[in-house]
């Protein structure tokens, strides 16, 4: 694939903020990923720099492993040249799933270091009955086989392209997919109850940001109403 580097904005002195304190049962955990990343090309040591933003250690999904991210809220975001990428509406993914009896959901791992979301729909194009959703891939088929097929497919393509998956987190061949709060399967969709539990339970809003959250979430639903 051809990407594209990003590219930065450089007006203004450097930006260096100070570092946040990582607790000390994380310590061991934040080398670690750090000396990987390293290892692995994804960042580069260096003795000191203009330039400085804290790190923010969160728990991966899996209740164990960290994910360091970088706070650039103050010091790389405002000097970034955006780079507008469009999206599938939701409704169009829940149109594009009707009908299909097996599905398989794919993580990529680390998606954010290994491909733009610009670029996730050059590695599917051509492939049929695959869609991608920013980092969420897609498979159905209105068969098993069908199914079975596309997935050979895709696989292929992401071994041709260099794309990892994080096979532990992916989900192969359900009857049923649960994709941007909705719950599909062969007779339609409806929204995932897991998702609504928190509307259902709401207290009367205090202040209008909640007021704002609330009528949020009531309106993504309201298809479905």
């Amino acid at each position: 694939m051809n990407v594209q580097p990003a590219k930065l904005e450089v007006d203004g002195e450097p930006i260096s903020l100070k570092r946040r304190v990582i607790p000390y049962g994380q310590r061991d955990g934040v080398l670690q990923t750090l000396e990987k990343k390293e290892r692995d090309g994804i960042i580069t040591r260096v003795k000191s720099s203009t330039w400085a933003t804290p790190i923010v250690i969160a728990i991966k999904s899996d209740g164990k492993t960290l994910r360091i991210c970088g706070d650039y809220r103050l010091t790389l975001n405002p000097r970034l040249r955006t780079c507008a990428a469009t999206t599938m509406e939701p409704e169009d993914c829940m149109k594009a799933l009707h009908g299909s009896t097996c599905s398989s959901k794919i993580d990529l791992a680390d998606a954010y270091l290994q491909i733009p979301l610009a670029a996730i729909d050059e590695v599917i194009r051509g492939l049929d009955g695959v869609l991608a959703y920013q980092d969420d891939v897609t498979v159905f088929g209105a068969t098993k086989a069908e199914h079975d097929d596309r997935l050979l497919k895709l696989l292929e393509r992401f071994s041709q392209k260099n794309v990892s998956i994080a096979a532990s987190k992916c989900m192969f061949s359900s009857p049923e997919l649960e994709l941007l709060g909705f719950t599909i399967d062969a007779t339609g969709y409806r929204p995932d109850s897991s998702h609504l539990r928190p509307l259902t339970e709401l207290q009367s809003p205090s202040d209008q940001n909640q007021h704002r959250s609330i009528m949020g979430g009531l309106q993504y639903y309201s298809r479905s109403i």
